[in-house]
């Protein structure tokens, strides 16, 4: 997702958007990692400021979903869902992740809402959706 801060409204700034993930090896899945590059464009100096795996330390850090129950994967299998970022409580952040996977070795479903409340670096409790 890309934003001009010059001209975008508040309530474009939050979204949910399909993800696909394609598995490149045989292996057990446990959780997922959620992060983010912000590009500072129009700046003398172009700034980057990443929040990925190889990145320095920031005090966004990671999202990370853990799944119910590891589930194990084949080469080519793909892991389909949404993601939905929005604002709660003000300045504090809410994530939703939804996804369902059927593979030839297993299955899982995530239906979970993180938090991301402005100044602590750990996620906390999530609700599971009722079914």
């Amino acid at each position: 997702r890309e934003y001009d801060w010059m001209t975008c409204k508040v309530d474009e700034i939050f979204f949910t958007s399909p993800f696909k993930l394609t598995v490149n090896r045989k292996d057990t899945v446990h959780s997922l990692a959620v992060f983010f590059d912000c590009e500072f464009s129009a700046c003398a100096t172009k700034t980057v400021l990443s929040t990925g795996p190889e990145a320095p330390m920031t005090h966004w850090m990671q999202l990370t979903c853990h799944l119910d129950e590891p589930v194990e994967v084949e080469e080519g299998e793909e892991l389909q869902g949404t993601f939905t970022a929005k604002a709660y409580n003000g300045r504090d952040l809410e994530f939703d992740i939804d996804m369902e996977f059927e593979g030839k070795l297993g299955s899982t479903k995530l239906f979970r809402e993180y938090y991301y409340y402005w100044g602590l670096s750990s996620q906390l409790t999530y609700h599971e959706d009722d079914e």
